[in-house]
């Protein structure tokens, strides 16, 4: 059965944090209506609010 549904566009963000010990970088997240994490700082972003015009 086929979906009728259609989502509005949003962010979607990942994050990754670099091991320093390999030299790799390694994933840690990945966040989509919001960006909140304290690895390597604190950080909270609405990501709804991107791009959203002001009234």
């Amino acid at each position: 059965m086929a979906c009728s549904c259609w989502k509005a566009p949003s962010w979607n963000v990942h994050t990754y944090v670099l091991d320093p010990g390999t030299k790799a970088y390694s994933d840690t997240g990945t966040f989509y209506d919001r960006l909140k994490t304290s690895r390597p700082f604190d950080i909270d972003i609405d990501l709804t609010a991107v791009n959203r015009r002001r009234a």
